[in-house]
């Protein structure tokens, strides 16, 4: 009898959520949902096989005034090889930039590991994150 070689599946971060389906040939694993982290640019690492800009970012976190954003401890961190972010429309991201990330999915050129995606709102789309306030317990999110 054959040995069964291991199927290599995506990574999954605690804290992303995951779904499970089987159909009695395959479990496929994915993501639930679109969770939106809030994320800073750090600057760009290259473009993938198919020409996108690949994005290096940090994840944020609103600060103790409520007025800011600061860097989340322990949050996650795109270096470029893990975590890759992409700019929806390939458009140009600014380092320093605050952008609200969603899972993208698992990318075949980068090992099955998670992309996230983002929307710098160079349409007018409104999804760059301008300002942030806490006002009596309520959180107030400005966009460009």
């Amino acid at each position: 009898m054959m040995k069964q070689q291991p199927t290599k599946l995506p990574l999954l971060r605690a804290g992303e959520g995951a779904t499970l389906s089987m159909n009695g040939n395959a479990i496929e694993i994915g993501t639930a949902g679109s969770k939106a982290i809030v994320g800073r640019i750090t600057g760009s690492y290259g473009t993938s096989e198919s020409g996108n800009t690949i994005y290096m970012w940090e994840e944020m976190t609103v600060a103790g005034t409520g007025q800011d954003y600061e860097l989340k401890e322990f949050g996650i961190v795109g270096d470029g090889e893990t975590n890759q972010a992409f700019e929806m429309n390939n458009l140009a991201a600014a380092t320093g930039k605050i952008v609200r990330l969603r899972i993208r999915g698992a990318g075949s050129e980068n090992r099955g590991q998670i992309n996230y995606e983002f929307d710098i709102g160079g349409g007018g789309s409104g999804s760059t994150i301008s300002s942030v306030q806490c006002v009596g317990n309520i959180l107030y999110v400005t966009y460009e």
